[in-house]
């Protein structure tokens, strides 16, 4: 042994690694005596090992003293020796020991000494608790975690010394928090935990906010541990009422966790807390244990009410930490607003009715954070935390002290009022529901401000339901301002919901509900400057689409919003808009004018009053805009209401600007709108005729197709009512020979399709004067020769038609005036009495015969005119045939050839 320790003091590396070798076999082997004795010649060179340069010899000289320790009775006189050796080891700079190795050990040894010397190890509690500060802050992550571990030891074993000692571990605990293995943070956690139990508690108030930020970590280890602490110490922690107002928040937060095993641990330390608190102050709170009840009336559905000692802890603190709460609501990091959103919730449930006296200090940020569309986390748990407020605020309080601020409300303040109103109590609401209808007054084009005026609707039905019909105007108003005003479809959808509800509360007829609550509307859209940036203009539109029952029962007023919406100083986005809503109502007419006389009210008030300002021409595009959108409300209205009434006289010229208009559709609605009145008789009016007609055969030429197309049949159809009308004179013949030489022109047009409805045209036109048309059709003017033949043919079947009708006329007034001539010679009576059987006088008689020549005279005259007529007959068809046989022989000579040449000058 002596050797042993000879060569463990010199400088040979080598051979100090085989004689500790040694020492250890020996050690392992010996017991008793016989190793109390090798400590106490060994200890000393063992000591002086620890200072060693070679690793592996310190490490061997720490692993032998450990064995020794482990294996001996406890006796104090060692740590005398041991612990400043120790404390060198790890405290002095030049004398730290560099291997992660040791000082792991290092902490294992020191526990050891914890565990078998107990309070024997109170003198070196100093000394201890700086090694382990100082490892408690090592690189090495195992090194930390036993550091807290045998922290707690000590705190446990020497309390009063450790008292003294608090505050060297503090801060090395606290910054351990932050480490990024959980584990660590998890021993760091509970080191602090004991640290606080055992030592010095003025540290809490220090360590607290460090804590706190642990509830948001990741790990739900970390969270689970940290909501123990908390437990533990509301529950041990010595002058623990001093830091309820730090506690209670954090034990809050954990009710609200996502694992669920964390809530049930933080309810149950939470309710352990709550009863130890009544309990101990018994005396105080025997009135509230004996009397208040277990359960109140009007209370959140499906929740259970917390105990009374956790409702007294909240009345006692929520005080001192509400308004920290109100700015993390606003704070930038998104999981600090979501835990303080959750918390918020968790202390209006706990305060109940002495949240009221809170409401001042905490609406403002709720509103802020309910505008939070980014998280809606955030907005879920203000939202409850504003339901829970309306079953403990009566109404009177949150309409005075809120609603009356808020005419102007945000996205944020209403969706708060709507979910304060869903909790609140009907029969204590209805009083206030005027307060509450001020919210409706604002109309915005905001989407999201929008939903949230619509939540406060909702809110009002589902908790008054028949009562919110008191404030019906205002509900009405809102709810047509947001259809009129919303872009999204799901607002839209949603209000128009509303709106179907709101009916059914009021008995479910719409045509009486409308009428019986829009009387505020109606009275808005009077008075407004009907301008660009005017919302009754979208309003107007909303009631034509939405609520048409309404334009019935209020005819009058409506027609006058009209009136005043589309007169010379609306501006034009206005008149499009009110145009707009015109035509929606004449497309539902079923529903908006459901009766005749309501009809032609209509029609008869947009044609003579509004409608000639509008297509009149004026320069401009906005002008030309409304001319369009005019246009097409008049040929609605013609075509639309089945009704038979005179068109004003003042519509047809109108329509011949409307057919020249530089607009594509005013021109196509100009000539839809003279077809369907192609049977007013004002149109067929010699002059009127003549120079409608004259304007859409220039319409022919147009450059738009359909205006083209619509031309010719606007042509045929104006025909076949003049036709009807049995109008003819000299230059409305004119007139039809200018139109068959137009569209005979047409009718060799480049499209196959506009010749189809050109010869379709002529077809159809060409039996008024079929002579004129077939001398104007030359063969050699046409490149589409089979059209020309079909329509040839079609012309010389009309002709035929017609002489063979001539002649049968003819025919039946010879046979006719045959008959009269043989009545005549029948009449040879001796004498002329009259009706009463009186002979008649002379001068009578005279004028009887003068009367009889007169009549023969007239029968010559007929006689001659039936000669006459027949010989023209012959002489028409004898010019027929002989144009048809030349027209054949052209016909066939053309088809010989192969292709026909058109000079410059054919057309």
């Amino acid at each position: 042994l002596e050797r042993l320790i000879n060569i463990l003091q010199s400088s040979d590396k080598s051979a100090k690694k085989k004689a500790f070798a040694e020492i250890k076999s020996i050690v392992n082997t010996s017991s008793g005596n016989e190793l109390i004795e090798l400590y106490h010649r060994l200890a000393g060179v063992l000591r002086i090992s620890f200072q060693d340069t070679t690793e592996s010899c310190r490490d061997q000289a720490f692993q032998i003293t450990y064995e020794f320790i482990k294996r001996l009775d406890a006796d104090k006189t060692n740590l005398t020796s041991l612990i400043p050796a120790v404390h060198s080891r790890i405290c002095r700079i030049e004398d730290y020991e560099h291997s992660e190795e040791i000082r792991h050990f290092i902490v294992k040894f020191l526990a050891l000494l914890i565990e078998k010397y107990e309070r024997d190890i109170a003198p070196y509690t100093g000394d201890i608790v700086d090694i382990l500060s100082k490892l408690v802050a090592d690189d090495a992550p195992h090194v930390k975690k036993s550091s807290c571990a045998c922290l707690i030891k000590l705190a446990n074993t020497t309390p009063y010394e450790f008292f003294q000692n608090t505050k060297k571990c503090v801060k090395p605990l606290s910054n351990n928090l932050s480490h990024q293995h959980w584990r660590v943070r998890v021993a760091a956690i509970e080191a602090i935990e004991w640290t606080m139990l055992k030592g010095d508690n003025k540290f809490v108030s220090e360590i607290i906010n460090p804590l706190s930020r642990r509830l948001l970590d990741d790990s739900p280890f970390v969270r689970m541990a940290t909501t123990k602490l908390v437990g533990h110490w509301m529950l041990e922690l010595v002058d623990r009422y001093s830091f309820f107002s730090h506690l209670v928040p954090l034990i809050l937060t954990s009710l609200t966790d996502e694992c669920e095993d964390i809530v049930q641990e933080a309810q149950t330390l939470w309710d352990k807390a709550g009863k130890q608190y009544v309990r101990e102050n018994e005396r105080d709170y025997k009135d509230r244990m004996d009397y208040e009840p277990l359960n109140l009336v009007h209370y959140p559905p499906g929740v259970q009410r917390p105990g009374l000692g956790c409702r007294i802890l909240i009345e006692r603190e929520c005080g001192k930490f509400i308004q920290a709460i109100g700015k993390e609501l606003c704070d930038w990091v998104a999981l600090v607003k979501v835990k303080a959103a959750q918390l918020l919730s968790q202390l209006t449930l706990h305060a109940e009715h002495n949240i009221t006296m809170q409401m001042d200090k905490i609406i403002g940020p709720m509103s802020k954070a309910a505008m939070d569309n980014e998280i809606p986390t955030v907005v879920t748990f203000v939202r409850l935390a504003a339901y829970y407020m309306g079953f403990f605020v009566p109404p009177k309080v949150y309409c005075d002290l809120i609603v009356e601020y808020m005419k102007e409300a945000s996205q944020g303040e209403r969706r708060v009022i709507a979910s304060i109103i869903s909790g609140s109590k009907r029969a204590d609401l209805r009083e206030h529901l005027p307060k509450v209808a001020s919210i409706f007054s604002g109309r915005t084009f905001k989407g999201k401000d929008q939903e949230a005026l619509l939540e406060v609707i909702s809110s009002v039905f589902k908790t008054c339901q028949e009562d919110s019909l008191d404030i019906g105007e205002d509900i009405f108003c809102a709810l047509l301002g947001v259809l009129g005003l919303a872009e999204g479809a799901s607002l839209i959808d949603k209000a128009q919901e509303l709106l179907d509800e709101f009916v059914k509360l009021a008995g479910g007829d719409k045509r009486e509900t409308y009428d019986k609550y829009c009387g505020s509307l109606l009275k808005t859209l009077k008075e407004p400057l009907w301008t660009v940036h005017c919302h009754e203009q979208f309003i107007f539109y909303a009631i034509a689409i939405y609520t048409g029952e309404l334009i019935s029962t209020r005819f009058t007023e409506i027609l006058e919003i009209m009136k005043g919406a589309l007169s010379e100083k609306s501006e034009a986005e206005v008149k499009l808009k009110i145009y707009m809503a015109v035509n929606e109502i004449i497309k539902d007419h079923e529903t908006t004018l459901p009766t005749n006389e309501i009809k032609e009210a209509f029609s008869t008030a947009m044609l003579c009053d509004i409608l000639p300002m509008q297509l009149k021409w004026y320069p401009g595009q906005c002008a030309e805009a409304i001319r369009t959108i005019a246009c097409t409300s008049l040929y609605l209205i013609l075509t639309t209401f089945q009704l038979k009434f005179q068109i004003p006289s003042h519509i047809p010229p109108l329509m011949q600007g409307l057919i020249e208009d530089p607009a594509d559709k005013t021109r196509i609605l100009g000539l839809l709108c003279l077809i369907a009145i192609s049977s007013n008789s004002d149109l067929h009016e010699t002059d009127t005729y003549a120079n409608l007609i004259t304007n859409v055969l220039k319409r022919l030429d147009d450059c738009n197709k359909q205006v083209r197309e619509l031309s010719i049949k606007c042509i045929q159809k104006l025909y076949e009512a003049h036709l009807s009308q049995e109008l003819n004179n000299y230059l409305n013949k004119a007139v039809l020979e200018f139109a068959y030489a137009t569209l005979i022109i047409h009718l060799d047009d480049a499209e196959k399709d506009f010749r189809e409805k050109v010869f379709t045209c002529l077809d159809s036109i060409g039996g008024i004067e079929p002579v004129i048309l077939r001398e104007k059709l030359l063969v050699q003017n046409f490149r589409d020769k089979e059209i020309l033949a079909r329509l040839i043919t079609s012309v010389e079947e009309k002709l035929k038609a017609l002489s063979i009708k001539e002649s049968e006329k003819t025919a039946s007034d010879s046979q006719d005036k045959e008959k009269i001539i043989k009545t005549e010679h029948k009449q040879k009576d001796p004498k002329i009495v009259n009706e009463f059987g009186q002979e008649l006088k002379i001068s009578n008689l005279c004028k009887l015969d003068s009367e009889k020549n007169s009549n023969e005279t007239n029968e010559n005259d007929i006689k001659k005119d039936e000669v006459q007529d027949e010989k023209s007959s012959a002489e028409q068809e004898q010019k027929s045939e002989e144009i048809d046989s030349n027209d054949k022989k052209e016909l066939k000579s053309e088809s010989t050839t192969s292709s026909i040449h058109i000079g410059d000058g054919d057309s």
